[in-house]
């Protein structure tokens, strides 16, 4: 999945890491795996905090070119759970890219391994990256399964 970019002008990333949306205040991580995301760790529902928070962290100014984000669940160093809103999309059922990020952010952030499985609505996946706080600039993996949605005629 290629190696995530911390370095916030190139997110690009435009604030303080901490963001007021509705009623809540956000811790928050931001990380790019060639598109921006915002992490974010929750005790709370996740698929309730995406529906809830999800439409407006999409269009936050501190995002110029707004953003995914992920609302992460430590279940143990080793397991997380994300739901995702993506950008232009609204809540989907899984997110490559958005699961790496979680992943790196659940790193730096000193809550997970380095290897972890991160549970989706759409089915799970393992993540792993060799990277640290000290030494980012490592690849990361993603390993699960393909499966078809649904199949469907277009008529032009």
């Amino acid at each position: 999945m290629g190696t995530p970019i911390l370095e916030e002008s190139k997110i690009p990333f435009k604030g303080e890491k901490i963001i007021h949306v509705k009623d809540k205040e956000f811790h928050i991580t931001p990380v790019s795996m060639g598109n921006p995301h915002c992490v974010i760790f929750t005790d709370e529902d996740t698929l309730c905090m995406a529906k809830t928070y999800g439409p407006d962290m999409e269009v936050h100014p501190f995002f110029p070119e707004k953003t995914n984000t992920e609302f992460v669940k430590v279940i143990s160093e080793k397991e997380i759970e994300m739901r995702v809103f993506e950008r232009g999309c609204g809540i989907t059922l899984a997110c490559g890219t958005g699961a790496c990020a979680s992943v790196v952010a659940g790193v730096l952030n000193n809550l997970t391994e380095n290897t972890v499985k991160v549970n989706l609505l759409g089915g799970a996946v393992n993540v792993e990256w060799s990277g640290s706080k000290d030494n980012p600039n490592a690849d990361i993996f993603l390993i699960g399964p393909a499966n078809y949605s649904f199949t469907a005629d277009y008529i032009l």
